[in-house]
């Protein structure tokens, strides 16, 4: 992988102000509503679970949607993800293929170059480019969109605090 490629994707996984904020949503819903979930659920795994797919689902989904999508929109800025795709006709060489990828390239830059993620809900934002998608746009997004970089270690980090909160709110009552 090429340098600049690296640092890139780097960057994008480096928490930055929006990933920390959305992080400590996530965590601060987890946290508040730990309590009241573990009264009403005997069984803590039920709880811990009813915390993460019900109460907590949107602050720990648009965490993982800016992590993710910020990655791999890093990744098609960058052009690190241009070597996985080849959607050309049958027969193309020499020539007629570097033409057809650099008109590839260069479409993805203009579809792509002025995207961003929201840093409130984690989901791309793409710029006017004055066109209609094509075919390969939808791939692309769909590519950006379904990444996973990340989002399973988010999704265990909050399973391991969910699982802490209902514990610690467990003994806390109990304590008492």
């Amino acid at each position: 992988m090429a340098p600049l490629v690296v640092l890139a994707t780097l960057a994008a996984l480096a928490p930055n102000e929006a990933m920390l904020r959305l992080r400590a949503r996530a965590e601060a819903c987890i946290r508040m509503n730990a309590s009241v979930v573990e009264r009403s659920e005997p069984n803590l795994s039920e709880a811990a679970a009813f915390l993460l797919g019900y109460l907590c689902v949107e602050p720990i989904s648009a965490f993982q949607r800016y992590r993710s999508n910020t990655d791999q929109l890093s990744r098609v800025q960058s052009g690190a993800s241009d070597a996985g795709w080849a959607l050309f006709p049958p027969g193309l060489e020499g020539d007629r293929m570097k033409q057809a990828v650099q008109a590839q390239q260069d479409r993805r830059k203009a579809v792509y170059g002025g995207a961003k993620v929201d840093p409130e809900t984690g989901n791309l934002i793409f710029a006017d480019a004055g066109e209609e998608p094509t075919y390969e746009d939808a791939l692309v997004t769909i590519d950006v969109l379904n990444g996973e970089p990340g989002g399973s270690t988010a999704s265990n980090e909050f399973r391991a605090l969910a699982g802490r909160a209902v514990l610690d709110a467990r003994q806390s009552r109990l304590a008492h």
